[in-house]
């Protein structure tokens, strides 16, 4: 996949992107082919990062939560909650300030008394609504709300009212902040905002300068994590971020600009700089695809990115893994990992939305088995070096854009080498059937110590089946919940202590299939050269049933199914109730109001519902709550649509009244 940066209508939703192209021939840009070529190198012989986000931190909620305020049920809580409004905000670079004041606690269901629809008001990435309370003594707060709850019983929320005092916070605090939140949707505080303070002495009873703060945070439960450079090993931080003024071979081949404060070794030019790498006449051979989502990876993962083989032992501070590559794919056609169709996005029923979505794309892309020519040129090469240049070009490569999905997977073929003076030798053998070149006795001496490297490297590259994303179903009464969050939360879930990953206590069926009480946590196990399959992950488009909670306050399940939306999902399933205020929740409120009840007062049986939908009907009586507690009844009495094409058309009729 290597597009034209701009989609051919910008103003679209679902974006299309032609390939990149010059006249006729399909273009890989130089600069793609430096990235890729680099890393690659980087990858096999184990150097330094070329860059690294200093600023980012990793989180793995829940585990990383922290309740900022007082909670008995928690140990360790501060005493009193702290709130703080932002002034002007501040960044890594500048520092910032903050208003003072009094904080309050107050439980939602007394705010809902006094402030209309306030559920209606609490934030999304799309609305931030200011609200105020005025309290007995006639005093004016401003109200900081949590997300919707999940449990609305003893939801708390912030009142603030400032004081006036203004303090000054350090750019520690905000980039902190911005590193933490970094994939949250509040990710850059603005004037006005509030936040929660964190107080450096759980028994703070006031905060008065900055040396009482230790962190500032958007919610009571705060983020916690590890900072991303305490967890880098010393040998692969970037030849920037180090002291020594030293470079890695690698960084010595392409370059380098340092930070500001480093002088001991000066910005200097590559020494490998590729070209464009052009297929020729490939512009109108090009595939057009829909493509499944492509995501930002999540690298406060625990299960993923962390190198604890024992489980009960994994945490925050476990070591990371290492460099990450991606996999390549055996499968084509239906079964292609990049298509829309196999990792799509899926709605409240479990099914396959249109593949017309905001998150992914359709691009073209450049055709299987099109051979393309690439240029590299170098200078001043020693024999190890070009030995390393060398060894790269004897592996696969992953080139371009959706190599998550199995694109992108390339080798080469051939290799001439032409010197300055025009000679021209062939310096890597071809084995043939397209296989990888091999390296020459000369060169496979000077690379002798990468030997496992390069090995386990070649093994991740083998193609595999079953590319995918991890991906589980969760139930509810509401919705079905298709993703791969329903399989991190199931099998590689971080217990609420500080060690290891949570088990699925097993009962009834799905214990005797087992044959034991409890199903082990997953995490990626380290891949072996010897072994291309054995990063394989389990419980795909499983859903879990029969589940219950046990006297130990377990959650128990009894079995789990593939799951199939026939079966396991009501035809009736909405993600809850809209509580905005529209044209439809304005008409059924005055449906409601009317003096003629909205619809009969007759108990609904199995032998009346069918006459009672139809009358109902030609009275225009059947509002959306209606449908939804036909819909509920018709499945209680054991009524499917296949049963005539008489209840096939209640179906439809009940099924558009409840979208409404």
């Amino acid at each position: 996949m290597s597009c034209n940066p701009e989609p051919v209508d910008k103003t679209a939703d679902h974006k299309l992107y032609k390939a990149l192209t010059i006249g006729n021939d399909a273009v890989l840009p130089a600069t793609g082919v430096r990235g890729a070529l680099r890393t690659l190198m980087t990858i096999l012989s184990g150097g330094t990062l070329g860059y690294m986000d200093e600023e980012l931190w990793l989180i793995q909620r829940p585990d990383e939560d922290a309740q900022l305020g007082p909670n008995s049920k928690m140990p360790g809580v501060p005493d009193r909650a702290f709130l703080a409004e932002v002034v002007k905000p501040g960044s890594g670079i500048s520092a910032g300030t903050v208003q003072l004041g009094e904080t309050k606690l107050r439980k939602a269901e007394d705010l809902k008394k006094h402030i209309k629809d306030l559920d209606y008001h609490r934030p999304t990435n799309k609305r931030q609504t200011p609200l105020t309370y005025t309290d007995f003594q006639g005093e004016k707060w401003k109200v900081k709300l949590s997300g919707r709850p999940i449990n609305s019983k003893g939801k708390k929320e912030g009142l603030f009212r400032g004081t006036g005092d203004i303090i000054e916070l350090s750019e520690a605090f905000w980039s902190t902040y911005q590193g933490r939140y970094r994939h949250a949707v509040h990710s850059e505080l603005k004037k006005g905002d509030l936040i929660w303070l964190e107080p450096m002495d759980p028994s703070c009873r006031t905060i008065t300068c900055e040396a009482d703060i230790k962190s500032i945070q958007w919610s009571r439960w705060g983020r916690r994590g590890v900072a991303l450079k305490k967890l880098i090993p010393h040998h692969v931080l970037p030849d920037s971020m180090r002291p020594d003024g030293g470079v890695d071979m690698v960084t010595n081949l392409f370059g380098q600009i340092p930070k500001q404060r480093i002088s001991a070794a000066g910005p200097f030019a590559a020494r490998i700089r590729p070209g464009n790498l052009i297929f020729f006449d490939a512009g109108d051979k090009t595939v057009t695809e829909t493509l499944a989502p492509l995501a930002a990876p999540h690298p406060g993962c625990m299960a993923f990115y962390r190198d604890q083989g024992n489980l009960d032992e994994i945490n925050k501070m476990s070591p990371l893994k290492g460099y990450k590559v991606y996999r390549n794919t055996s499968e084509r056609g239906d079964k292609a990992p990049w298509k829309y169709s196999v990792q799509g996005v899926y709605g409240e029923q479990g099914a396959l939305k249109s593949p017309q979505q905001k998150v992914n794309k359709t691009a073209e892309l450049i055709g299987e088995g099109i051979t393309g020519k690439l240029r590299i040129a170098f200078r001043a090469l020693d024999a190890d070096e070009l030995a390393l240049l060398y060894a790269a070009c004897s592996v696969d490569w992953k080139l371009g854009g959706g190599k998550p999905l199995g694109l992108g997977h390339c080798r080469v073929t051939a290799i001439r080498m032409i010197d300055e003076e025009g000679n021209t030798t062939y310096p890597m053998e071809s084995v043939g059937n397209g296989e990888n070149l091999k390296l020459s006795e000369k060169y496979a001496k000077r690379v002798v110590h990468l030997e496992n490297r390069i090995a386990l490297y070649r093994t991740s590259q083998i193609p595999v089946e079953k590319l995918r994303y991890p991906r589980a179903v969760t139930g509810n009464k509401n919705k079905s919940t298709k993703a791969g969050l329903a399989w991190f939360a199931r099998h590689a879930s971080p217990r609420k202590s500080k060690n290891g990953l949570e088990t699925i206590w097993t009962t009834g069926a799905l214990q005797l299939k087992v044959k034991s009480s409890q199903i082990k946590a997953q995490a990626i196990p380290n891949l072996m050269a010897d072994d291309p399959y054995g990063d394989q992950l389990y419980g795909y488009d499983m859903i879990e049933l029969d589940v219950n909670t046990s006297q130990r306050n377990q959650r128990m399940v009894g079995r789990m199914e593939k799951f199939e939306a026939a079966l396991h999902a009501s035809p009736h399933e909405k993600a809850g109730q809209n509580i905005s205020q529209n044209r439809d929740s304005r008409t059924a409120a005055r449906a409601q109001r009317s003096s003629e009840p909205p619809h009969s007062s007759v108990t609904i049986t199995k032998k009346n519902i069918g006459t009672m939908i139809t009358e109902e009907h030609k009275k225009q009586k059947i509002t959306p709550a209606r449908a939804r507690e036909f819909l509920k009844k018709m499945e209680e009495f054991g009524i499917t649509r296949n049963q005539s094409n008489k209840w096939k058309k209640k179906f439809k009729l009940l099924e558009e009244n409840a979208d409404k």
